[in-house]
Order: C-alpha cells, then structure tokens, then sequence
C-alpha cells in the first residue's frame, strides 16, 4: 500500500512543495523503519448520539477508506462519481483491487471543515498563538504528540486527505482560485510540520 501510494503522489505536478511534502513523508517513514502498525492518529470522541447519527470527527473519504481496509488510491474518473460503492469492506471479493472514492463536489466544503478541525485537533498546544490559530512563527519544539508516528496507520492518512481534497478541485470545472489557496495553505502547513518532526524530536 506505502509503495503504490508513493507512486500516486509522486505523479502528480502540484509544484515543489508538494514534492518536497512527499519526498520528507518518504523519509520520515524509512526513519522509523517503515514500521506497519504504530499508535493511530486519533480523532476527537464521539458523544453517543453523535454515534447514532453517524457524525464524522475526520474528513468522510478518510473514514471510508479506512473501513474499506485501505484500498489502492485510483483517480476518480467524472462518469463514476455518484455511483453507489460496494459493501463489505475486507469481506468484498473485490477488496483487493482499487477501489474508487469520489469526493463529490456537494462534499468538498464538508470534507474541508472536518479536515481542518481534524487536523487541528491533532496539533501540539504550543502551535496555538494568543488568537487560537496554527502558527508556523515560533520556533519548532520536539513534542509533537500523537504526529510521531508512522505506518499505515500515521501519516499516509494525511496524505490521502490532501491528495483526494486536491484531486477534487482538478476535476471541479467550477473550482476557485479561493478553493486552491486553501488547499495549497494546508498543504505548506503540513509541510512545515513534518519538516518539524524529521528536524526537532
């Protein structure tokens, strides 16, 4: 799964920081051995009515990806978004074989919002300036919580969550240069962090 999803990044022309993002994932994962199974990155709880009204604390695709049981990342062509996916998850017979996740576009501003509390969620406390924003400004430290970690399932979720978030915005005939800076501000975010974890832990 590590290699092929390599391979999906590694083709797109995003522009040097989205290459230098992959190129530091890369040898962060071979820095901690290319170890499988670490600590998951965590998500907010769930109170219990949130539960039975299937509320998300990650961005959707992620989650259905995940009980999918990871499958190989393909592009999403136009004709098969809306199609209803199979069920069954690793008990599919067709488990094994890429599966399409479309980011519809009526789910973009959905997948955005929980991508950003999400990723907010996961960030160490000293980031927060006196606003309560991310800052990239201050110095790096070396506790980076739960974004020390590695394997399938670290960081590749974050991966995978920029890539399909980018992927969308290419096929919308309708994207805005708005919508792209606020990929692109995500994209250099992470990319000040891992920068952070490979330098300073």
């Amino acid at each position: 799964m590590m290699k092929h999803a390599v391979k999906v990044f590694d083709e797109e022309q995003w522009g040097p920081e989205w290459d230098g993002l992959v190129s530091h994932w890369v040898l962060l994962e071979s820095e901690g051995n290319f170890k499988r199974n670490t600590a998951a990155l965590p998500a907010a709880p769930l109170t219990k009515e949130e539960r039975e009204a299937g509320t998300f604390r990650r961005p959707q695709t992620l989650e259905r990806w995940i009980k999918d049981g990871r499958p190989p990342l393909v592009e999403v062509a136009p004709a098969e978004q809306g199609k209803p996916r199979k069920k069954g998850g690793r008990k599919d017979p067709t488990a094994k074989k890429p599966v399409v996740l479309p980011l519809l576009d009526e789910d973009i501003v959905l997948f955005v919002n929980l991508w950003e509390s999400w990723w907010a969620y996961l960030q160490p406390g000293w980031r927060i300036d006196e606003g309560g924003k991310l800052s990239r400004k201050q110095p790096w430290q070396k506790d980076w919580g739960p974004l020390l970690t590695y394997g399938t399932n670290g960081w590749i979720s974050i991966m995978c969550c920029l890539w399909w978030w980018r992927a969308a915005l290419e096929k919308r005939a309708s994207s805005t240069d708005g919508e792209q800076a606020t990929w692109r501000e995500a994209m250099l975010d992470v990319l000040w962090v891992i920068e952070g974890i490979r330098y300073h832990r």
